[in-house]
């Protein structure tokens, strides 16, 4: 068994601590119908945890932009850690959640099916992430071209114009009648958060970086709490691009705020600490993959137990409950990844 300390050569201390941070956020993200008052304090959560998924694109752009490999190396790789695991849970949550294949019987009509249910559309909710990501490492080999012969004022150009494509040019054609019909499609979607991952990473940690992470984290924090605490419109669903969703400036700006400091304080923990998080990092892309089911059976025995969600304060019980998940998902996907065969669905 790799220990700790041996792993530390192939993996980085920050990364792992982002990694984990992260994973606990996305948790965090999918408490619902828990805590009551004070109501900021739900607020404040909800918008910290919108933190995990940009983190996630970042550090995935890190991690894959910077390397130089074989096509057949790097897609035998991403086969063996994202599209097994993507197949496998997508059958898990459509047999067991929307059990389509129990109520239509096992015939080879059914499951070509399911497979194209898959191929369509997410199984779960939470199981979208990979659907975008996986787009990315198809355009990895051509983006890792651009990555590699691209100045650092080339790779803030295409940082600008996808912040002005996405975001900035959704809050125009909400509020003005203006609309821009150009051929922009290469920088819109995530692609931004995984060019950005490449460029955060290049930046040194010192103090005035330091100062600029706080006040681009703080400034997302206070305009999204203003947005969310008075409900600020628009709220449908066909606008969240201009306050709600990943891609909306505000959350791009927090998510650019965090995505360094966490990676100053990655860089800092102590060495008993560093070997914890690499321990917890290993098993954060199955965290992330059972989590949902984990927070089915937290709600399941708190309905047991009569115990009422709602009137729980938000202020510790969602941290509390986003902790015990993460720690019981931790637990299952460690012992699932001593098991041959099983563990291939959880690298």
């Amino acid at each position: 068994m790799t220990t700790p300390q041996a792993s530390r050569i192939n993996t980085i201390r920050w990364a792992d601590f982002l990694r984990v941070a992260a994973s606990f956020l996305v948790i965090m993200a999918h408490i619902e119908g828990l805590g009551g008052k004070p109501y900021w304090a739900s607020v404040i959560y909800l918008i910290l945890s919108r933190i995990g998924v940009p983190a996630f694109f970042m550090l995935s752009g890190f991690l894959l932009l910077r390397k130089d490999e074989p096509l057949t190396v790097f897609f035998k790789k991403r086969a063996l850690k994202v599209l097994i695991p993507f197949f496998a849970w997508s059958i898990f949550y459509d047999i067991v959640w929307n059990q389509q294949l129990i109520n239509s019987g096992f015939t080879i009509k059914a499951v070509l099916s399911l497979f194209i249910r898959v191929l369509r559309s997410t199984r779960a909710p939470h199981l979208w992430f990979l659907y975008p990501l996986i787009g990315l490492y198809i355009l990895t080999p051509v983006l890792r071209v651009f990555a590699r012969n691209a100045k650092k004022t080339e790779l803030i150009y295409f940082i600008i114009l996808w912040i002005l494509v996405v975001p900035v040019f959704a809050i125009m054609e909400y509020y003005t009648p203006l609309s821009f019909g150009f051929e922009l499609q290469l920088v819109t979607g995530y692609i931004g958060y995984y060019i950005l991952g490449l460029y955060l990473s290049q930046l040194s940690i010192n103090k005035k970086n330091n100062l600029v992470f706080i006040a681009l984290f703080s400034l997302g924090l206070l305009s999204s709490f203003i947005i969310y605490f008075f409900n600020i419109p628009p709220t449908e669903s066909v606008h969240e691009n201009v306050y709600r969703s990943y891609l909306s400036i505000n959350f791009i700006v927090i998510g650019i705020g965090a995505f360094g400091l966490l990676k100053a304080i990655g860089d800092r923990i102590t060495t008993k600490a560093d070997n914890i998080i690499t321990i917890l990092s290993k098993t954060s892309f199955g965290i992330y993959l059972i989590h949902p089911i984990v927070l089915q059976w937290i709600n399941k025995v708190w309905g047991l137990l009569n115990i009422p969600t709602m009137p729980l304060a938000s202020l510790w019980a969602i941290p509390l409950t986003t902790l015990l998940c993460y720690l019981i998902s931790f637990v299952i996907i460690s012992m699932m990844q001593k098991i041959p065969v099983i563990k291939t669905v959880v690298p």
